[in-house]
């Protein structure tokens, strides 16, 4: 009986584990252990001891085809961002505190049979996040968290997929992104300190503008001194729905508007 096409030749005591499948089904991330360690790192601040991570081969099935794509390193808990194409996937381990020795994510090339480091280690320390791909899949958002002289910080950056150059974007200092409403904008939930009122807005990254979306004074008064959970956009990027908690303890209800980011 002949192997079934996604069982590579691997050399003996190896072993070959299915990570990840494509939203289609159709493909199919591996990895292949070497027993392999990556570079202790120093210590991050508190002195944690952060759990090992290890070197891996990593293996795409493609329906009737299995190739080798490049080396990576496996931390724990990793999610996967596809391309709607699938020719590309995002790979990170969970956030602060990070297993990672090397880089935080990896970005895997299916089209072109590459593996490439993304957030090196050393930059980020497990601290920054991915987020989501641009539509045309040409940018790679993520999300940095930390500390600094000013207190708490989450700043925005895109990853250029071609180049792997790394923009921040002009942010508000405290940011959370929601989704991307254009190639170029991205509909975005800030702080406005030192009033501690969340707003929405549309952050154009190509003219560094941030444009609000809710400046009449009722909806600030009604949800901005609230606290907006589940905020999801429509797949048409027309509608954003939400729910907001006036008070966790007396009052939440759940918002639907429409989303114009040109106007």
């Amino acid at each position: 009986m002949s192997p079934p096409p996604f069982a590579p030749p691997m050399p003996t005591p190896a072993t070959l584990e299915l990570v990840n499948l494509s939203p289609s089904g159709q493909k199919a991330i591996f990895f292949q252990g070497i027993g392999i360690p990556t570079p202790t790192p120093p210590s991050n601040p508190d002195g944690e001891i952060i759990t090992k991570a290890y070197m891996a081969n990593v293996w795409l099935w493609d329906q009737n085809t299995t190739r080798e794509l490049g080396q990576i390193e496996v931390c724990s808990r990793n999610k996967y961002l596809w391309t709607t194409d699938e020719y590309l996937v995002a790979m990170q381990a969970s956030p602060f505190p990070s297993s990672c020795r090397q880089a935080n994510a990896w970005l895997i090339d299916v089209e072109n049979d590459m593996v490439k480091e993304l957030l090196p280690f050393d930059d980020y320390f497990g601290q920054a996040e991915l987020v989501s791909f641009s539509p045309n899949e040409t940018k790679l958002l993520f999300i940095e968290r930390g500390i600094d002289d000013n207190g708490q910080f989450q700043h925005l950056y895109t990853i250029d997929i071609e180049t792997l150059n790394i923009s921040k974007l002009d942010a508000p200092t405290f940011v959370s992104p929601i989704d991307w409403i254009e190639n170029d904008s991205i509909l975005i939930l800030f702080k406005n300190h030192p009033a501690e009122i969340w707003k929405l807005a549309v952050l154009d990254i190509r003219k560094n503008e941030l444009k609000e979306l809710l400046d009449n004074e009722v909806y600030l008064v009604k949800f901005g001194e609230g606290f907006i959970r589940e905020a999801v956009l429509s797949p048409d990027k027309q509608w954003l729905a939400f729910s907001v908690d006036l008070d966790p303890y007396k009052e939440s209800s759940l918002w639907l508007m429409p989303i114009s980011p040109n106007g």
